[in-house]
């Protein structure tokens, strides 16, 4: 009965995880492989987009705005790599969707631009690039919707409570602070 739970739970989990495993998308894994401090990893960033850009643009895929598909994900994945389902059919590169069907992947804007040789540099040091993954704000807001959902039920009340929050802290000054409060210095500024 145990392990039945564990299981149930476990398949629960997963389902709620591929769901939200955009982050998972190959041009996203794509990147991470090149940002990799780990040369081996870097390399076979390189390889896939190697084998993607042998393929051929497809104009199709470049000239329109691309769908955007959840990969399934890998369970019992030990590596970047293994994290979704990749395979080559007749010199494409396919990715599996979550719902079973195969895509095409595509490499990532961020790096069709760069030649051959550029693209070869990954090999000797990892990717960079000046935008930033993860910012105060984004952790703020993350921050207050943890607070919210801990308070409020349901998804209207949650939105408001947040917002209702959010604008709060911008009518109170950074210099409003709860002992200016308690000794009534914020009341002789208001």
């Amino acid at each position: 009965k145990q392990w039945y739970q564990r299981r149930v739970r476990g398949d629960f989990l997963l389902r709620y995880v591929e769901i939200n495993g955009f982050v998972a998308h190959p041009e996203s894994l794509i990147l991470s492989l090149l940002g990799s401090s780990d040369s081996s990893t870097r390399r076979a960033g390189v390889t896939l987009i190697q084998k993607i850009r042998a393929a051929g643009a497809k104009p199709e895929l470049l000239d329109s705005v691309r769908v955007f598909r959840v990969p399934k994900l890998n369970p019992h994945a030990k590596t970047l790599l293994d994290l979704i389902f990749l395979k080559e059919v007749d010199g494409l590169l396919l990715f599996r969707g979550m719902y079973g069907r195969d895509y095409i992947a595509t490499e990532p804007p961020l790096t069709r631009h760069l030649s051959e040789e550029d693209l070869l540099k990954f090999l000797d040091s990892p990717m960079r690039t000046d935008f930033v993954c993860h910012s105060q704000p984004v952790e703020r807001a993350v921050a207050v919707t943890t607070a919210v959902t801990e308070v409020v039920a349901g998804h209207l009340r949650q939105v408001g409570e947040g917002i209702a929050k959010i604008r709060a802290r911008t009518a109170i000054p950074r210099s409003v602070i709860r002992r200016n409060w308690l000794d009534g210095k914020v009341l002789e500024s208001i």
